[in-house]
């Protein structure tokens, strides 16, 4: 019943007995016990302003209005949108109208009023008798404790959304302390918080998480100095400078829509408006007004206000109210949600203000938790509800590390509970390279963007590339120890400069080159783009980029972390692993195929479409993989079936069956799916699943499924009470299975990695079907294990890696689209269509690519 309230057709796997794996740990969390429910029951109203089709804000002011207020009474609480809850019962409809021009004490404007109708009707009795039953193990679950658990959810958020900025269940404080990230852009601290049902040993429980909400706004002042700094524009006088045709940076203003401002012209007093677009026309732009008379905007504003423009050839700006506005007299609004993606400089602000240890990221959960206040919070008291301030203290494993494998005879042991989780490939041979007879060319480029290159330290980095990888166990052949070299103009388009290397490559050796290197001078992303699409779409091969800072100094560690890439990329991996499990049998035979599949999405803002890729496992121990990638739609986050079929049939029939089914179709498929919210596990199943069941079927074969999601986007840490690493973070291998899992189905948070910067990220795994009816340390070990194989790392990954792999060859899916580098691409107001048409990638110029190189890597 659980299953059918989240919207499923059928039973998610049950949670199975805990695990045995490793030792036991005392686990702190980000969760707090709610140690008290209403004993009296609260009533259910549904609510109706006008006729039920007012947008939000409307309905916020009626709500909020004295009128409803004098007419309802106190202490109730409302989603903002129709339903409320209050503890007083009206068991008759109550029909009343609010006139919000009286409201706002001005008189109403000619042949408009503002009056709306407001309707109640009560709707249900929640009574928490039968959640407090459930929970101790007394009632069974059904519908009315979806009802109860949603009038909670809905208790908690009413005095700190009224207190604090609001942001789903995240808030900020108006006055918090703001720092800025560049681009007018500002950070600020706040507290998150969400109620959950969790598994208990002794019973189900309700829980509250709490943890640090990270937030970004837009910083107040002039609309001037957003507009430079969204257009990377160098001073004022480069704003009118937008306005010249086809000026690539007025495409950027989009950014600045719906964003409020109030006017500064005003003597003693101001006007709010939003920001509906950014007009390609300046201060000479025609005002036309009822009486038929015409004016410019300087001019009107000269008139009417006496208010001579400084700027009048900067843009004017259209409003949602129909107002066209100077620029240079607007100011933007404090408290306004930045809802865009960070750059690369913003970013790097953010991770230094949000990345924070163990021990002060807990004082500032701490500092949250006293700022929500629950002890104080009068609805919390009123409806009779209290939380626990004492955080809930887990019992865990801490899983054994696993051993690793590398080239010949040499094992890495990685026995000891204490270890960090990383280990050196100094003196290591990979577990796999590349034949002798398989290799045959490959080249360089070299790109001077700016300054003179060092061509010594280029064939130094060269030679100690070369002799590095043999030593790491690849045979080279004379082609592979004397790679050619090209040297790029500065000013060189990469589809020009990746050619000229790839035939005198071709052209020394007498062979097709099967890799190129490219040593960059700077990480310009639409550069590393331009040389990826071109080598993959065009050229059919892989290629590696490394900064030329890395190459003058040549150090053997960042050589030998570009050579697994580079080994990789020819079909080779780095090594695999064996523990206290696998060590005795095998978790993973040549019946067992591993998919994962992420699906990722165009930056807020940006019509570009979704990229869903999917990998495969290409061998018996799953260090390789294979990956597919396609659009799928506009942010849509379900696979789509014709993405599902052309990459399922291709990757296992073309690739898994003939190097490790022997011919022969899976009979166990494990299925990692990234980045779906527990509202779509049913999607999942429903369609997903039910896609690659359906290809099966067309190669005759139907295999059980394992199905696994796999998610970081939660606000669950792990605070050890002993035994943490040097930074009290867990160690690799924390294991929690109750305290703040689901009471029903199958899931867990495991720690597998050692974070290098602030409090590590738990991966909360779900487990909605097991066929194979595998158990729980079986699936433990098969995602922990697999961490110390992902194939370009010195360290354990927190992510499974088919699932990190999906994630990576998604991204690499926008290189390979038609708009990439052209943001305008899919504008509904640059390409003049209603819906933008998302063409199919560019194809792979040599299928050979997909398998057994790892192209994406």
């Amino acid at each position: 019943m659980w299953s059918d309230a989240r919207g499923a057709r059928h039973t998610f796997a049950g949670r199975l007995p805990a695990s045995t794996l490793g030792r036991a740990v005392d686990i702190q969390l980000n969760a707090f016990p709610v140690s008290g429910l209403p004993k009296a029951p609260i009533y259910q109203y549904q609510v109706m302003v006008g006729t039920g089709a007012e947008k939000r804000g409307l309905i916020k002011a009626v709500w909020n209005s004295q009128a409803t207020r004098s007419k309802l009474g106190p202490g109730w609480i409302f989603d903002g949108n129709s339903l409320a809850w209050s503890t007083t019962q009206h068991p008759a409809e109550l029909r009343f109208n609010v006139n919000l021009d009286e409201e706002a004490g001005h008189a109403a404007r000619p042949g408009r009023t503002d009056v709306h109708r407001v309707v109640v009707r009560p709707t249900a009795v929640i009574d928490f008798t039968c959640l407090d039953a459930y929970l101790t193990g007394t009632a069974t679950y059904d519908t009315k404790i979806l009802q109860a658990i949603t009038v909670l959810d809905h208790i908690m958020r009413e005095t700190p959304s009224s207190r604090f900025i609001s942001i789903k269940r995240n808030f900020f404080a108006a006055n918090s302390q703001r720092s800025p990230l560049g681009g007018h852009v500002e950070h600020t601290t706040g507290v998150y918080q969400s109620l959950r049902i969790a598994h208990h040993p002794a019973g189900h429980r309700l829980v509250v998480n709490a943890d640090v909400a990270n937030g970004t706004f837009w910083s107040s002042g002039p609309l001037s100095a957003a507009v430079l700094a969204v257009t990377k524009s160098r001073s004022e006088a480069d704003i009118q400078l937008l306005l010249k045709q086809g000026n690539p940076k007025f495409f950027d203003l989009r950014r600045l829509r719906k964003l409020h401002v109030v006017t500064v012209h005003r003597k003693g007093g101001s006007d709010e408006y939003v920001i509906d677009h950014f007009m390609n026309k300046d201060s000479t732009h025609v005002l036309k007004f009822k009486d038929g008379s015409t004016q410019t905007v300087a001019q009107y504003f000269q008139a009417t206000y006496n208010v001579r423009l400084k700027y009048p050839g900067w843009p004017v700006v259209q409003m949602t109210r129909k107002a066209v506005l100077p620029l240079e007299l607007l100011k933007i609004k404090d408290n306004q949600r930045y809802t865009f993606k960070l750059d690369d400089v913003q970013t790097s602000q953010m991770i230094k203000r949000a990345v924070t240890p163990p021990r002060e990221r807990w004082a500032a959960i701490d500092t949250g938790v006293k700022m929500l206040d629950w002890a104080s919070d009068p609805y919390l008291r009123n409806y009779g509800m209290a939380i626990d301030p004492k955080p809930i203290v887990a019992k865990g494993r801490l899983l054994v590390n696993p051993k690793l494998q590398f080239g010949g005879t040499g094992t890495a042991s990685q026995t000891d509970p204490k270890t960090s989780g990383r280990w050196d490939l100094k003196g290591k041979k990979f577990a796999s390279t590349p034949a002798l007879k398989d290799l045959s060319a490959w080249g360089v480029c070299v790109l001077s963007a700016r300054g003179e290159i060092d061509k010594a330290a280029v064939q130094r980095f060269l030679q100690s590339f070369i002799q590095t990888y043999a030593g790491h166990g690849a045979t080279l052949p004379p082609a592979y120890r004397d790679p050619a070299i090209y040297y790029a103009a500065s000013n060189a388009d990469p589809a020009s400069f990746a050619q000229e290397a790839f035939q005198l490559a071709g052209n020394k050796h007498n062979s097709r080159p099967q890799l190129l290197m490219f040593i960059l001078q700077d990480k310009n992303s639409i550069t590393y783009g331009k040389i990826k699409r071109f080598c993959e779409c065009k050229l059919g091969i892989p290629s590696q980029c490394v900064q030329y800072a890395h190459v003058q100094k040549a150090q053997a560690q960042y050589i030998s972390n570009v050579l697994m890439k580079f080994n990789a990329k020819l079909g080779g991996f780095t090594n695999t692993v064996f523990g206290p499990v696998t060590s005795k049998k095998a978790i993973l035979d040549n019946s067992v195929v591993i998919i994962g599949a992420d699906v990722s999405h165009a930056a807020p803002g940006l019509n570009g479409p979704s990229m869903a890729a999917m990998t495969v496992s290409m061998n018996a121990n799953a260090t390789r993989y294979a990956a597919a990638v396609e659009t799928n739609g506009h942010r849509v986050e379900m696979i789509t079936d014709e993405n599902i079929e052309k990459h399922i049939i291709s990757l296992i029939k073309n690739g898994w069956s003939r190097q490790v089914g022997q011919g022969k179709a899976p009979a166990t498929v494990v299925y990692f799916r990234d980045g779906v919210s527990e509202g779509q596990f049913a999607q999942v199943i429903d369609q997903e699943v039910a896609a690659m069941k359906k290809a099966f079927a067309k190669i005759h074969v139907m295999p059980r499924f394992l199905v696994i999601i796999a998610s970081k986007r939660h606000h669950v840490r792990f605070f050890p009470q002993s035994g943490g690493d040097k930074n009290a973070n867990p160690l690799p291998g924390t294991l929690v299975e109750t305290g703040v899992t689901q009471p029903f189905e199958n899931d867990f948070y495991l720690c597998a990695h050692t974070a290098i910067k602030g409090t590590a990220r738990p991966v909360h795994y779900n487990v909605l079907l097991n066929e194979p009816q595998w158990p729980q340390d079986k699936i433990h070990t098969l995602i922990y294990e697999h961490s110390y194989q992902y194939i370009r790392a010195t360290t354990p990954v927190s992510l499974f890696p088919a699932v990190y792999y999906a994630h990576i060859a998604s991204l690499r899916g926008a290189h390979h689209s038609k708009g990439f580098g052209n943001p305008a691409a899919y504008d509904n107001t640059v390409t003049g269509t209603t819906e933008p048409i998302y063409e199919p990638l560019l194809p792979m110029a040599n299928p050979a690519i997909m398998n057994p190189g790892m192209w994406f890597i």
